[in-house]
């Protein structure tokens, strides 16, 4: 029964450093996703400052339009 302690005792102490290891890789995985999840915000800020600079772009071609439409009218 000595050696079977032994052998039990030796296995728990490959779990708590297995168990160890698999903790400290699942706070990297967990670091790597807010990382992540940092990255995509700026992302989508990006995407969104750049969609209101192409609406507004959008809107002063259409008035620039707009206006040589009126100074064509006026020449005729």
């Amino acid at each position: 029964t000595t050696k079977a302690s032994e052998e039990i005792g030796q296995q728990v102490l490959r779990i708590q450093a297995a168990s160890s290891q698999t903790e400290a890789q699942i706070k990297q995985i967990v670091e790597i996703i807010d990382q992540i999840n940092s990255s995509i915000a700026s992302i989508a800020a990006a995407v969104e400052q750049q969609s209101a600079a192409t609406n507004e772009i959008a809107k002063n071609v259409n008035g620039t339009s707009e206006a040589s439409n009126e100074v064509s009218r006026n020449i005729v």
